[in-house]
């Protein structure tokens, strides 16, 4: 009995070890997937851009499946961040628009904590 108990407990252990496995691979490849899309078909990237080629995105991070930019957003096409800055690397903005002024005044960057 205690063998077959152990069996089972062995059993269920590897299931699980399995699905975890399976989750991860999952998830990590969906992760790729979702770098450099292009949403208007122009054969450019216009979400999740990665700048680095890490395959991480870098610039015009979708953070909610929308397929539009919520976190370092490049509004002027030169592959850098102008609007909702993540400085810390959490994955959330911490400045809204730094250094933008109107007539070219550079304003102060304001932290958004």
């Amino acid at each position: 009995m205690k063998s077959s108990t152990s069996i089972k407990k062995l059993v269920s252990l590897l299931l699980v070890a399995a699905m975890v496995f399976a989750f991860a691979f999952a998830f990590a490849s969906c992760k790729k997937d979702n770098v450099n899309v292009d949403t208007d078909g122009d054969g450019k990237p216009d979400v999740n851009i990665d700048t680095d080629g890490d395959k991480e995105p870098d610039v015009n991070i979708d953070t909610d499946g929308d397929e539009k930019p919520d976190v370092n957003v490049d509004t002027d096409g030169d592959e850098k961040p102008d609007v909702n800055i993540d400085t810390d690397g959490d994955g959330n903005p911490d400045e809204l628009f730094p250094g933008i002024g109107e007539d070219g005044i550079e304003l102060p960057i304001i932290p958004l904590d």
